[in-house]
């Protein structure tokens, strides 16, 4: 871990002496190449300048090895400082259930992606956007569980953002696809698209993994079934159970008390290259099995994030009334912002030409500082 001290690290010594070798051989290889052009009665001073230069040099090679080792050894050091064990507690927030060895088995697998996800500069991003929307979340989560749900959902999806829309189809916070969406009360048609809603697709997507927790009894397998849909979980449990066991369970009968019964837990499903080959969607499979690691991996950055800042500056939403004659152009001029701001915060309205008279808009108006504390005691 970087220690910021009057003490230079090993690092920056061997910088330095990394320098001074460069400096001298450069001097010496100037000096032989002029060696030969100067008289016989400076050959010898020259000479001995050089050798002592050369043996100044031989020194410095060796505290520059010496120094590098200790780097080395500084950067090993570095790397078990944050062992993959430290994930344990991100598995335990969302399955405590589970066994200590599989715990630890969700967490290697949370560690393996967790730099991936930490790089990402859309997961990055997607943090302040949640900080800013996070009352929606707190104001329909039940319990802790729900809440890292769906922070953890929201930055694997769609880096936070309102107006993502995916190669699929999928769009908004929750890259809902539009059957589903209106399956679970969004409407989408020509001129509304409630899965660009943060606030309504925010209950939508809620709604959706209490829904599948409630069949799996499991996070880990609500989370996983947002990502490749119920059918598909089913068929995947249904053929490691047929493939471990030797039994066949028809994918209807895939609940929580099957999951029980035989021990199953994402990691060994995931792991199990023949179901996931017969069952998982094709188009979903590389990116599926890594799925669940991701989101939790996910919740963890966005704890640490958290333990790093007291207050976030976010953008401060005024929610307006439509009146006659409005258009969201003027209303970017009444309130100094830009028409691409508006339009963004209200990703929902397709046709800027349809908003009506007691239609509600978001009006990005400045900036504030918001205060992390009351997500601190929850999350």
């Amino acid at each position: 871990m970087y220690d910021d001290s009057s003490e230079p690290s090993a690092y920056e010594k061997f910088k330095e002496k990394a320098k001074k070798v460069t400096a001298i051989g450069l001097i010496a290889g100037f000096s032989l190449g002029i060696y030969s052009g100067i008289t016989s009665d400076e050959k010898i001073p020259k000479y001995q300048w050089m050798q002592n230069r050369i043996r100044e040099s031989s020194e410095i090679m060796e505290e520059y090895f010496e120094e590098r080792e200790k780097t080395e050894e500084e950067i090993v050091e570095e790397v078990i400082e944050e062992p993959e064990i430290k994930y344990v507690e991100t598995v335990e927030k969302m399955v405590p259930d589970y066994s200590e060895k599989d715990k630890e088995k969700l967490a290697e697998k949370i560690g393996a992606v967790y730099d991936s996800v930490k790089n990402n500069g859309g997961v990055q991003n997607a943090k302040k956007e949640i900080v800013r929307d996070f009352d929606y979340i707190k104001n329909n989560a039940d319990n802790n569980k729900e809440i890292r749900a769906l922070v953890g959902i929201r930055m694997i999806e769609s880096a936070g953002r309102i107006d993502s829309v995916s190669h699929t189809g999928n769009a908004g916070p929750y890259q809902w696809g539009s059957f589903i969406a209106e399956h679970y009360g969004l409407e989408v048609n020509s001129s509304i698209d409630e899965r660009f809603d943060p606030e309504k697709s925010t209950e939508a997507a809620l709604e959706y993994l209490r829904d599948m927790k409630n069949r799996y009894g499991k996070w880990d397998f609500a989370v996983l079934s947002y990502h490749q849909g119920e059918t598909n979980v089913n068929n995947l449990v249904s053929d490691h159970i047929e493939n471990k066991y030797g039994e066949e369970i028809s994918n209807g009968r895939i609940n929580g008390d099957i999951l029980e019964k035989y021990g199953v837990n994402v990691v060994d499903v995931l792991e199990d290259k023949k179901a996931v080959n017969n069952t998982m969607n094709p188009e979903y499979s590389l990116s599926g099995i890594s799925y669940v690691q991701k989101v939790f991996a996910a919740t963890k950055l966005f704890d640490q994030y958290l333990e790093k800042n007291d207050t976030v500056n976010v953008t401060n939403i005024e929610k307006i009334v439509i009146s006659e004659g409005d258009t969201l152009y003027g209303i970017s001029e009444k309130f100094n912002t830009n028409l691409e701001n508006i339009q963004y915060h209200n990703s929902r309205i397709l046709d800027s030409e349809l908003i009506m008279p007691g239609m509600k808009v978001n009006v990005p108006s400045g900036t504030y500082n918001k205060s992390t504390d009351d997500i601190k005691k929850i999350y």
